[in-house]
């Protein structure tokens, strides 16, 4: 018998852990997330798909009220559906009960970007017979750099190219120090870094309330780190952790002008990979690189950076919308289309846009 029903807060530990029992568990999909989101004008909706009374698919939907639409929303599932994508009995499960829990929530469109592989034929072969079409504009980072931590130390520094073996050094005889940081005052001192590199390298970022929320949600559960490099007691770089289940992501970095030429950030990066490793976390996800490089991309230094660290260059296959509105959807579209024309007539492309390239 199948069935479809929402996931409550007493169930928590459920979702959680069918969450982290998957193939690649996402920390975007977990309870605490819609919790976080919750603050920040998003409603969680954390719905299951059973047969014979076992769970066999989730996804964590963010609601989100389109403004002066008479209350129409849009769903989006970060790094969701959670589930055997090559099943398609499960797949089609879940979405028949996304549709009709939309009867009362009027979604315009279901927008996914799971992690699938970009070479997953099959998969994206059965998310486009479900009737999703690819999106124009990606959400989360489509490709990354995942560096294996389920060899030794040496064997994982070994990796590493060797200008970056030479910085990690170099970081050490000028006297750098990493300290992993806790409670809100070290969010506080990450935040004004993060300050910084914004307004330095023209990226917006969330205001510094969102990342107390980030970490006062996920903390408890032992599932961030903050890490700050120091150099004459300065902070200089740090560095925003997600830990869950067998992965750490490189989720936030920052870093001010003082002491660039000590290479903190090498250092900074081999510190949380040794402290990860030495956990017996499998994978240090460095989150986010263009899928297109060339030398002159905005990116292309983040790229080199990320690169250094011998991490294995990862393409999902990126953002899809399930159209549930098809009016709808169309105006809503050609409406983010003359939105995103006139903020990149007035400011640089975004990190996000830069990313897709």
């Amino acid at each position: 018998m199948s069935e479809y029903k929402f996931i409550e807060i007493k169930e928590k530990n459920i979702w959680d852990s069918f969450i982290e029992n998957t193939g690649n568990p996402q920390i975007l999909q977990t309870y605490a997330w819609g919790e976080i989101k919750r603050n920040f004008s998003w409603e969680p909706l954390r719905f299951g798909f059973y047969q014979d009374d076992k769970l066999k698919g989730a996804v964590l939907l963010l609601k989100k009220i389109i403004p002066f639409s008479g209350g129409k929303s849009i769903f989006y599932a970060p790094r969701g559906p959670i589930l055997d994508y090559h099943d398609s009995s499960i797949l089609n499960g879940l979405l028949e009960g996304v549709r009709q829990i939309n009867k009362y929530h009027k979604a315009i469109v279901l927008k996914i970007d799971p992690f699938i592989s970009e070479d997953d034929e099959e998969s994206k072969k059965k998310f486009l017979q479900c009737g999703f079409i690819k999106a124009e504009q990606e959400i989360q980072p489509r490709c990354t750099f995942i560096v294996d931590l389920e060899m030794s130390i040496d064997e994982i520094s070994k990796n590493f190219e060797p200008k970056t073996r030479y910085n990690i050094k170099l970081a050490v005889e000028k006297g750098v120090i990493i300290k992993k940081t806790d409670g809100e005052e070290g969010v506080s001192i990450f935040y004004t870094l993060l300050q910084e590199t914004a307004k330095r390298d023209k990226f917006v970022i969330h205001s510094e309330e969102y990342y107390k929320t980030v970490w006062n949600l996920l903390k408890n559960d032992k599932r961030c780190e903050i890490f700050l490099a120091y150099v004459d007691n300065k902070v200089v770089a740090g560095v925003f952790l997600f830990i869950f289940n067998n992965t750490c992501w490189y989720m936030y970095g920052a870093s001010n002008n003082l002491y660039r030429n000590y290479m903190p950030n090498q250092l900074l990066h081999w510190e949380v990979i040794s402290w990860a490793q030495s956990l017996g976390i499998k994978n240090y996800d460095l989150w986010g690189i263009p899928c297109n490089l060339y030398p002159e991309h905005p990116l292309w230094g983040v790229y080199r950076f990320k690169k250094g660290f011998g991490g294995k260059q990862v393409k999902l296959i990126g953002s899809y919308d399930l159209p549930l509105s098809g009016f709808y959807y169309f105006l809503w579209k050609k409406g983010l289309d003359i939105y995103r024309k006139a903020i990149n007539l007035k400011t640089r492309k975004s990190l996000n846009s830069a990313l897709e390239e």
